[in-house]
């Protein structure tokens, strides 16, 4: 019961390798010319086959769902069982719960992608009077790194943040990352790793949230917490405040979370990834909720 596009990325893994077998025996057996172009039609015959029955198979698939948002109350007890005061954190280093709560908090305001906050540099932050973090398409080192294609969707932009969110930063950088640091070994990324001061990886993003899970007062949630929902949460609490500001026109609220996202100008993700402010506004024009509707910018 795999979603299709996981179907399709499987097929993909198996056709390479059906491939290089293929290939690898031609070149270590010896065989005649007229016997290497009957395996290679085999070869297509057997992905050709294989792709027919995968697809057809994949049709079946249930539809990709969007990922569930955090409600503000859920929200709520999580940030508050992370703070690095709270006896109910689940690190045990001081250095590590105040870089993990930051991270979050980045990950909740910018909704920016797992692979864009690990690649944030201290140089990408502004927090001064008017704080932003600009987060830069991967450069061509990067991207030779980088083992998920889909992290290089990045679209360079620059988030303005509040201050709150930038005093975190500040403290963080001021007083904790140095910690983190290996003598000899320099670096400017943001967010460094524990075990050896290096960058942080992706993957490390994940098994933060997956440990914060096992808390209990987040268990008893019942809500999966995982990196593409703070991504939805993120984006559906920027839309609720553009909405409540009262923005000129539904155009401009979809550029404005085209570029915030850094999807595509047009891009459907805007909507896929806001589905519950807009039903939240859906349901106040159905209920005639005045007060919501009156936060809500004129069409």
């Amino acid at each position: 019961m795999a979603s299709r596009s996981t179907c399709l990325r499987r097929l993909e893994a198996v056709r390479n390798y059906i491939r290089f077998v293929y290939n690898y025996n031609i070149e270590i057996t010896k065989i005649s010319i007229l016997e290497q172009a009957q395996v290679e039609k085999n070869c297509a015959n057997q992905i050709r086959n294989l792709t027919k029955r995968v697809i057809r198979n994949s049709n079946l698939s249930p539809e990709a769902g969007c990922s569930n948002d955090l409600t503000p109350s859920e929200l709520q007890v999580i940030l508050r069982a992370i703070n690095p005061g709270s006896p109910n954190n689940c690190f045990k280093e001081e250095r590590i719960k105040v870089r993990n709560y930051v991270l979050i908090l980045l990950a909740l305001e910018t909704f920016a992608r797992r692979s864009e906050l690990v690649l944030l540099e201290t140089t990408d932050l502004d927090i001064g009077f008017e704080p932003t973090v600009t987060i830069k398409k991967p450069s061509a080192t990067n991207q030779l790194k980088r083992r998920d294609g889909a992290s290089m969707k990045t679209r360079g932009r620059v988030i303005p943040i509040s201050l709150d969110l930038a005093n975190a930063l500040r403290f963080y950088i001021d007083h904790v990352r140095d910690d983190f640091l290996v003598p000899k070994r320099p670096t400017t990324s943001l967010f460094l790793s524990a075990r050896d001061g290096r960058r942080m990886a992706a993957m490390t993003f994940n098994h933060i949230l997956k440990k914060i899970a096992q808390i209990p007062e987040i268990v008893e949630l019942g809500t999966r917490v995982h990196p593409h929902g703070l991504r939805s949460t993120g984006a559906t609490n920027t839309r609720r405040k553009i909405d409540e500001r009262g923005v000129a026109s539904g155009i401009e609220v979809e550029e404005v979370m085209s570029y915030l996202g850094g999807w595509v100008q047009g891009s459907p993700m805007v909507r896929r990834y806001t589905q519950a402010a807009l039903s939240e506004k859906l349901g106040a024009i159905v209920r005639g909720n005045k007060s919501l509707l009156d936060r809500a910018p004129k069409q």
